[in-house]
C-alpha cells in the first residue's frame, strides 16, 4: 500500500467504522494527519506574525475535517487486532489510556478472519511484520 492509496482509502471510507485496517494504512494516515495539521499550524503562525493577532482557524478546521476519518481508521485498526471500537474510549484516561491504545495500534493484526472481517493484509497486499 502506498501513501496515496492509504490516504484515498481512509478519506473514501471516512465514515466506515466496520471492517479492518492494516498497520500500513493506519500509520500512513497518521502521517498524513500530522503533515496536514503541521501545515495548517504553519499557516496560522504566518497569519499571526503578519497580522499581529492570533488566528488558529486553519488548524481548527483541519483538525475538524480529519476528525471523522481519523476516528474511523482508528476503530478499524482496533478491529484488526480483535478489539471493538469501544476501546477507543481509553483515549480519555490520562497517560495510561493513550499508551494502551498505542500498544494496540502497534500490534500485528490477527492473521485469520475475526468477527470484524477478513485480514486487512489480504486486502492491502502488504504485511508489516
Amino acid at each position: 500500500m502506498t501513501f496515496g492509496e492509504a490516504i484515498s482509502r481512509c478519506l473514501g471510507d471516512y465514515a466506515e467504522f466496520s471492517g479492518r485496517s492494516s498497520r500500513a494504512e493506519f500509520w500512513l494516515f497518521a502521517l498524513f494527519h500530522l503533515l496536514c495539521v503541521a501545515g495548517a499550524a504553519a499557516l496560522d503562525l504566518a497569519f499571526t506574525l503578519g497580522m499581529g493577532a492570533p488566528a488558529p482557524l486553519c488548524t481548527l478546521l483541519t483538525w475538524l475535517a480529519l476528525l471523522l476519518p481519523g476516528a474511523a481508521v482508528q476503530v478499524r485498526r482496533l478491529h484488526d487486532v480483535g478489539r471493538g471500537g469501544r476501546w477507543l474510549a481509553l483515549a480519555v484516561v490520562p497517560l495510561i489510556g493513550p499508551a494502551a491504545l498505542l500498544m494496540l495500534y502497534l500490534m500485528p493484526g490477527e492473521p485469520e478472519a475475526n468477527r470484524f472481517g477478513p485480514p486487512a493484509e489480504q486486502r492491502d497486499g502488504l504485511r508489516w511484520a
